[in-house]
């Protein structure tokens, strides 16, 4: 469950289920960036979502790191059926 929230213009805050604190992101056009810890094992997930011109679908990109170091990798399309 997702729970994003504005706090300042460009500026958002969230809580998720996969995150182990409050979630910190900003807005750049139809770009979101989400920066939080992931629950347990002390990592990070640093996450990019695009909306496309179609306004309809989201490109979701993440990275995994632990000590800075990339470990994993999210690549999925979201896309509104109606």
């Amino acid at each position: 469950c997702w729970m994003i929230w504005q706090t300042t213009p460009g500026h958002y805050s969230a809580t998720l289920t996969e995150a182990s604190g409050l979630v910190v992101g900003h807005t750049d056009g139809s770009r979101l960036t989400l920066r939080y810890p992931l629950k347990g094992w002390g990592l990070v997930m640093h996450q990019i979502l695009d909306l496309t011109n179609d306004g309809k679908t989201v490109l979701n990109y993440g990275s995994i790191r632990f000590l800075r170091i990339p470990i994993g990798q999210l690549r999925e399309t979201i896309q509104l059926m109606h």
